[in-house]
């Protein structure tokens, strides 16, 4: 494994305004909670790129975390969130990760299994929204527009965890996730870093030469302008609106996004001298396949270095 390694270590916290959307109060209120389980490895398609048999055995056998589904309110609508935590309650709290899925619409949450463990050994509670338009809720997944509420809405709901430090709340996204992440970073969402995986940072070069995407696409955003619609959705164009660290990871063989995508990202911050590390995988994919337990590694790292010191709990 090669990798291109740039980093900043200046950090300065800027909230933007623009275009900002409005939480209500009642917005990330948890509705309902109950256990859920992760799926056997057969049962999960795609999960080849994410864990290995055994991998993902490891995690169901493992009795120290448990898998909730909540419903909570955003933008009032109820949807639909995973959390991932430790049984057992440590004398301090956990720093919290809201992850953002990739994928549009009913993303099975158990392709995540082995990633979820990872951090969760490592002392993180995961919240893992899954949108508007998934998981039997209503509303539409417009991929990044009113959708993006659900996201903002669930720093709210890790407040309501008791076992949860909010003074370190973490952004992890991967893929059209990695997008949302960076929406979420430009409307002041109260992180103290992030990290993407596959993320995308220019919705036009995206859709360029993938006309069924772009079918898809026209449909979702026809109550939007055009330009508006790909300006929102590509961090590229507003580069100076990422004030927090974050971590950038690409696979340099990536078939769906192009790496070039977060190459010139990481230009657009070098620029700005914001705070950024940029890691390149040779010979690897969109998800990191080869290298996902380094992958998951370089988060935790990044995520610790850039925490608020207050006695982070590991679960036993």
């Amino acid at each position: 494994m090669q990798q291109i390694a740039v980093s900043h270590v200046i950090h300065c916290m800027i909230f933007f305004l623009a275009a900002q959307l409005v939480l209500s109060q009642s917005d990330g209120t948890i509705l309902k909670r109950s256990a859920h389980q992760f799926a056997p490895y057969s049962q999960i398609p795609g999960i080849q790129r994410y864990a290995t048999e055994k991998e993902q055995s490891g995690v169901l056998a493992d009795k120290r975390f448990a898998l909730e589904r909540l419903v909570y309110s955003s933008g009032g609508l109820q949807v639909v969130a995973y959390l991932y935590h430790p049984v057992e309650k440590a004398e301090s709290k956990y720093p919290v990760i809201i992850f953002n899925r990739g994928g549009y619409r009913d993303t099975n949450i158990s392709l995540y299994a082995t990633m979820f463990h990872r951090l969760a050994a490592a002392g993180f509670v995961i919240v893992a929204p899954m949108l508007r338009g998934s998981e039997g809720a209503p509303g539409e997944d417009e991929v990044g527009g009113a959708d993006l509420q659900d996201v903002l809405s669930a720093s709210r709901l890790a407040a309501q965890l008791d076992y949860a430090d909010t003074s370190n709340l973490f952004l992890y996204g991967e893929s059209r996730g990695g997008m949302m992440t960076y929406q979420a970073i430009r409307e002041g969402f109260p992180a103290r870093a992030a990290a993407v995986v596959g993320a995308y940072t220019d919705q036009a070069a995206l859709l360029d030469g993938q006309p069924q995407l772009k079918q898809l696409t026209d449909k979702l955003w026809a109550r939007e302008k055009p330009d508006e619609a790909l300006q929102r959705r590509s961090a590229r164009r507003w580069p100076e609106k990422i004030s927090i660290p974050i971590l950038i990871q690409h696979g340099a063989a990536d078939q769906s996004v192009n790496p070039l995508q977060s190459i010139q990202m990481a230009g657009k911050l070098q620029e700005l001298h914001r705070p950024y590390q940029l890691v390149v995988y040779d010979d690897d994919g969109h998800v990191l396949t080869r290298n996902r337990e380094q992958r998951d590694s370089a988060v935790i790292a990044w995520f610790r270095i850039h925490m608020l010191r207050t006695g982070m709990a590991v679960p036993k």
